[in-house]
């Protein structure tokens, strides 16, 4: 099997990972419970207690969501997926597989940190929100729908970049553009799972022994 051969069966592979609509799901809630965060971040005026106890818990609601998500999304397929089309899994090198792991935990420290680092401009939030939506726009179309080939996370990439610019140059108040932006961005990804997963349970339907027989 050439390299071509081995790349249409991993794209195949991650296709099948987002078949069920649950990592949308998944991520979306995550980007609801951000969106609620930061929310609550804006709310609160700087240097209050519950100010700050938000602004030390970012990292480890960023890294700890990560993992949640992860563990989430597994067990979720465990007793929906698996049950219905079989698992499958694309094993890819340990050494890449830990490497992918770092940069994970590496981008969420470091937006962690930037974040606490620029609490001081946290009334001026636009050019954080144009930043965080060209990125996670970036990371739909170039992780997600170019490995996958699936159109659906362009659009939700387009959508974030979109979003971005446009709540970049609102006149919604500063304090609020993030926690909007990770709000809509959140529904649009939750409404475009659900819509997935709905598809896949009415075309998969769990066969009982007694229609074997």
């Amino acid at each position: 099997m050439n390299n071509d051969d081995m790349k249409q069966v991993e794209k195949r592979v991650r296709r099948y990972w987002y078949t069920d609509g649950i990592a949308e799901l998944a991520s979306g809630g995550m980007f609801l419970l951000l969106g609620l965060y930061f929310g609550v971040l804006g709310y609160f005026q700087e240097g209050s207690l519950i100010s700050v106890i938000l602004q030390v818990s970012m990292i480890l609601v960023m890294v700890g969501g990560a993992f949640g998500v992860r563990w989430l999304v597994n067990t979720l397929k465990a007793r929906l997926t698996y049950p219905r089309t079989g698992y499958v899994e694309y094993r890819v090198n340990e050494k890449d597989a830990k490497m992918r792991r770092y940069v994970v935990i590496a981008v969420a420290m470091v937006f962690a940190v930037a974040s606490i680092v620029l609490i001081d401009y946290i009334r001026n939030l636009d050019s954080m929100v144009l930043f965080t939506g060209v990125i996670v726009g970036v990371i739909f179309i170039a992780l997600r729908g170019k490995s996958s080939g699936l159109k659906r996370f362009y659009l939700l990439g387009g959508l974030s970049i979109l979003l971005g610019i446009g709540l970049a140059f609102s006149k919604v108040p500063q304090v609020y553009t993030l926690s909007l932006f990770y709000g809509l961005l959140g529904v649009a990804i939750v409404i475009s799972g659900g819509l997935v997963m709905r598809q896949y349970i009415n075309e998969n339907p769990i066969h009982s022994e007694n229609d074997n027989e």
